[in-house]
């Protein structure tokens, strides 16, 4: 009997070995900002502050989130942010706007160690869903404040960008090229654009 269970034991530890090795390997990835562009910096230049940036919870997971339909989100197994959203949608919007408005700086929140910036950037995304092959959308509500935190802008914009391959590699080039379009609009109401 004892040799039944060691014979058991051993059979099984190497069928979950087998079933680790054949797994597929995981893929990560991260949105992207826009093209370099000419710098625009001189001392009139304002500096810009970008953030809090606030998703909903289901977007807090590192797995990438599909829509099967309007009520119904999947997570894909194998393919991964490789930082949490907030992060990595605060460093695409704030290196975009540094290349789209005339700047002495631009800052991801919280920004300690600098001055408060001329112009602050929030941004909360009310829904990011897509699917691959299909396309990505992204709903925001956006907020730029002055330094004495008058509120220049206050839109809510929605996004539709089709993906252009059947991965989660288009989908997330989708998801850059929507960020691309928010950060333009948001460009667009800043003095120096």
């Amino acid at each position: 009997m004892k040799n039944f269970l060691s014979a058991t034991a051993f059979a099984v530890m190497l069928l979950m070995i087998a079933g680790c090795a054949s797994s597929p390997a995981t893929r990560f990835y991260v949105l992207s900002s826009i093209p370099e562009m000419p710098a625009r910096t001189n001392e009139r230049c304002a500096t810009i502050g970008v953030g809090p940036i606030e998703v909903p919870h289901y977007l807090m997971r590192s797995q990438i989130v599909t829509a099967s339909s309007e009520n119904e989100i999947n997570y894909a197994g194998f393919d991964q942010w490789a930082e949490p959203l907030p992060g990595n949608f605060s460093q695409v919007i704030t290196e975009n706007l540094s290349k789209l408005v005339c700047t002495r700086g631009a800052y991801q929140f919280p920004w300690t160690g600098h001055e408060p910036p001329d112009y602050r950037v929030r941004i909360q995304i009310i829904a990011m869903t897509g699917n691959p092959g299909e396309k990505a959308f992204i709903d925001a509500w956006w907020t730029v404040t002055d330094k004495d935190k008058k509120v220049v802008a206050s839109t809510r914009s929605r996004y539709t960008e089709p993906v252009q391959g059947s991965d989660y590699r288009a989908l997330v080039q989708a998801y850059s090229k929507i960020l691309a379009a928010l950060s333009r609009d948001i460009a667009k109401v800043i003095p120096g654009a």
